[in-house]
């Protein structure tokens, strides 16, 4: 299935999050979903890592402040990981969006709805059904 990098990344977390609550599904459904997270992380794992290394190159980290816990007095710190700066965001936003157009082939079939039916009581929100789009079917 040709599938849009932002699908992929905006997919996966969703796909990953009704595996990981337990969601209540049909065992169909929940071999289907299990299916499309093995497909789908390799991919998502790729794309993240070049999304990171996008922002990393801008070799920017946020200082951030907080009180000593034992004189009271702000200290600042080097966050964590890296950000991009505010002044550098557009840039970045327009290179994001030409790897989020572009398209890759996934190994994945659409998930029938009927599959997801736990007998009326949705185990998926319509946000969630949203994000999957083309990945669920009628």
């Amino acid at each position: 299935m040709l599938l849009k990098v932002s699908h992929v990344f905006q997919a996966t977390p969703v796909v990953t999050q009704i595996i990981n609550e337990g969601r209540s599904l049909p065992t169909k459904g929940a071999y289907r979903m299990a299916r499309l997270y093995a497909k789908l992380k390799p991919e998502y794992d790729i794309i993240l890592a070049r999304r990171n290394a996008m922002i990393e190159a801008y070799g920017h980290k946020e200082m951030l402040t907080a009180k000593d816990m034992t004189t009271g007095e702000d200290v600042q710190t080097e966050a964590e990981n890296f950000s991009v700066p505010l002044d550098r965001m557009p840039e970045f936003t327009a290179a994001w969006n030409e790897v989020a157009a572009e398209e890759i082939e996934v190994d994945v079939q659409p998930i029938p709805l009927a599959q997801l039916d736990n007998g009326g009581a949705s185990a998926i929100s319509a946000g969630e059904l949203v994000v999957l789009d083309t990945l669920v079917t009628e």
